[in-house]
């Protein structure tokens, strides 16, 4: 695994500030919910169960990574956590393994 010298450090760590600052700044942008629609409802709830639970577990798949990538930046800093990391690696690979099945 290669470790980050304190200037990439620093200059990671911006960037990922500067990029939740812009993530922010597109969220506060985003027009007012728009009130339920009841087809759009009545098109989810007749999806397959499988297709809607590949979806969740996709959107899990992705948490999890950005989880991973958090642990991989912040690897130096976080020694007392080291032991998370091969944790949340077992789940996203049980995870993965379950939406492959789903998939087939």
């Amino acid at each position: 695994m290669r470790h980050l010298h304190s200037s990439s450090f620093r200059r990671t760590m911006k960037c990922l500030v500067a990029t939740c600052r812009e993530r922010s700044a597109v969220r506060d942008q985003h027009p007012a919910p728009r009130p339920l629609d009841v087809y759009e409802l009545a098109a989810y709830g007749n999806t397959p169960l499988l297709v809607r639970l590949a979806e969740q577990l996709a959107a899990a798949l992705l948490a999890i990574d950005e989880a991973l990538a958090m642990c991989d930046l912040e690897d130096e800093a976080c020694r007392d956590a080291a032991w998370i990391k091969p944790e949340i690696r077992s789940t996203y690979d049980h995870v993965n393994d379950v939406l492959k099945r789903i998939s087939n």
